[in-house]
């Protein structure tokens, strides 16, 4: 009898051992973080590219010849000094057959106009001859008072009349040789070899550098024949550089001029400061490469002073800015992958005695990273990070060990 009692009393032992084995839950291994207080600065992140402040373009102040240029990109330039650009007169054009025939008729009347010119040159200078010596026998009779004043008066009078003739008709000469010479140049046509003749300082037109900087662009490289108004190459001094950002209309509302910002992604080690000077007043459309239309505002950001560092970048580098929009000095911190809704509330999952607790809080300014709570967390507290659906409130949890 007391056999079968002790064999019961151990069914009943084991009996009970194996129900508590099959309501016992293993604890769930999940990523704690700690709740602590430090700075926080929210940005508004944008990529953006580097470009000179001031960029002069050159151009072609007159129409000519434009000599292959010399300059390079990256070529330094002083202003005020260096040529960058040199511009010779044209070639005269090609005439046609009727072009022709008209200039050469037109010689000819210019030979006769000469021709009759310097006849009539030939006769005042005879007349003046005769006025001449007429006033001198008239002034040798008016001395031995054999004629009167008035006849004298009008001897001296025709001599004058005489001396501008022959003046009107010397310049009328010089009028028709010239406009023979000026016919006659109508008629040139472009020489094959005009190129080989030495060229003076004083034929062609130099330009010299407007800035000290670097040359940016080349335009038109070789030998061309360029109108008045054509660039030719750009050129800026690559150490005056500013940033450009297109940021969101949502996002350029929240950035104020004067605020931070640091920029990287550029190719450098560490990150550059930078500071927020112009923000546009008009946005612009902008398709991004997804196709959607965005409403845009142009923001210019100047960078600021990093040391002995000099930036090695130039006109239209890309670059990444994060610009502050606001900065706590050492508010309460979560993690961002602590945090999921309930509702309209926010929550997180703490730990308590080993246990998983479901807590409301609330939270204000974020960032990436982080996010600052005004209420419902302090300094010490130790939430999971990423709470699968497996985690609800009293779910028994232990910290995972990290494996190397």
């Amino acid at each position: 009898m007391n056999k079968n009692r002790l064999l019961m009393t151990i069914g009943l032992v084991a009996l009970a051992a194996l129900f508590a084995w099959g309501l016992y839950t293993p604890a769930t291994e999940v990523d704690l973080a700690t709740i602590r207080r430090g700075p926080l600065a929210v940005t508004v992140n944008e990529e953006g590219r580097t470009r000179i402040r001031e960029i002069y373009t050159v151009s072609a102040p007159v129409s000519g010849l434009l000599r292959r240029l010399s300059l390079r990109e990256g070529d330094r330039v002083r202003k005020g000094k260096t040529v960058v650009a040199v511009i010779e007169p044209l070639a005269p054009a090609f005439q046609d057959v009727r072009s022709l025939n008209v200039l050469r008729a037109n010689i000819k009347s210019a030979e006769a106009a000469l021709a009759l010119a310097k006849a009539e040159l030939s006769r005042v200078e005879a007349d003046h001859e005769y006025a001449v010596s007429d006033f001198r026998r008239t002034a040798r009779l008016y001395k031995k008072r054999i004629v009167a004043r008035k006849i004298y008066d009008q001897s001296a009078a025709a001599r004058r009349k005489a001396k501008a003739a022959v003046d009107a008709a010397r310049a009328r000469v010089e009028v028709r040789r010239k406009e023979l010479e000026s016919v006659r140049a109508q008629l040139l046509q472009p020489a094959g070899n005009h190129r080989k003749k030495k060229k003076t300082a004083s034929c062609c037109l130099s330009l010299t550098s407007p800035a000290d900087g670097r040359v940016l662009a080349i335009r038109h490289k070789s030998e061309q024949v360029v109108t008045a108004g054509t660039p030719l190459l750009d050129i800026g001094n690559d150490r005056d550089l500013e940033i450009v950002i297109d940021l969101l209309s949502s996002d350029a509302v929240r950035v104020h001029p004067g605020a931070h910002a640091m920029i990287d992604g550029w190719g450098g080690e560490k990150a550059l400061p930078a500071r927020v000077r112009h923000i546009e007043p008009a946005g612009f459309t902008k398709v991004s490469a997804l196709g959607i239309e965005e409403q845009r505002v142009r923001t210019i950001l100047d960078l600021l002073p990093a040391g002995d560092r000099i930036p090695r970048l130039g006109h239209e580098f890309r670059v990444y800015a994060h610009i502050n929009v606001w900065e706590g000095k050492n508010p309460v911190l979560v993690p961002l992958p602590a945090l999921f809704r309930k509702g309209n509330d926010w929550v997180v999952f703490i730990e308590q005695n080993g246990r998983a607790r479901l807590k409301k809080i609330k939270i204000n300014h974020r960032n990436q990273q982080f996010a600052e709570v005004t209420d419902g967390l302090v300094s010490g507290d130790r939430v999971i990070l990423h709470p699968s659906d497996l985690i609800v409130d009293g779910t028994a949890i232990t910290a995972r060990r990290m494996t190397k």
